[in-house]
């Protein structure tokens, strides 16, 4: 049992993201917005919600450093270099209270950014209620004694921008 409880395992946990809009757009002649700055979206990435996976992170417990110096956002948990869509920025940081808040710049030229992108402005432009979301992958370093499902400390390795929610809450 102790071993399970301070064993490194990976871990992927979602929470929806907030496009940033750039202050320059251009409209085609179709009608169709394009940015012209830079991509940001940003939001909180873990919360100490109860998330669809039966797990909670506790926001005192995450560690972000490697993240902030060496990781990537990803498109939907892939490591594949072409899969690499964007880096967290310098306004990343760990509210004890709230948990991780993320803000990413998205690499415009990547194909894959791209399509994140247009889904989602399409989502909010649409009005369809749903938002594009943040998971968290990294290494659990330690689970709750009595409680395995409650995180107490992880090593964030890299944040990926999703569909697929596993905390709703947040």
């Amino acid at each position: 049992m102790e071993e399970l409880l301070t064993k490194e395992t990976n871990m992927n946990i979602f929470v929806p993201a907030e496009i940033v809009k750039s202050t320059e757009v251009t409209v085609d002649s179709n009608g169709i917005e394009t940015s012209v700055g830079d991509w940001y979206v940003r939001g909180y990435a873990s919360t100490p919600d109860l998330d669809l996976q039966g797990e909670v992170v506790e926001p005192q417990g995450i560690d972000i450093n490697y993240f902030i110096k060496s990781g990537y956002i990803n498109y939907e948990h892939s490591n594949k270099p072409e899969h690499i869509i964007g880096v967290p920025t310098e306004n990343s940081y760990v509210d004890f209270q709230k948990g991780l808040f993320v803000e990413a710049k998205l690499m415009k030229s990547n194909e894959y950014a791209q399509e994140l992108w247009r889904l989602a402005n399409n989502l909010s432009n649409d009005g369809m209620g749903r938002k594009i979301g943040f998971s968290i992958e990294g290494k659990v370093r330690k689970r709750n004694s009595v409680n395995k499902n409650v995180i107490e400390n992880v090593m964030i390795t890299n944040v990926a921008l999703t569909t697929h929610p596993a905390n709703p809450n947040a």
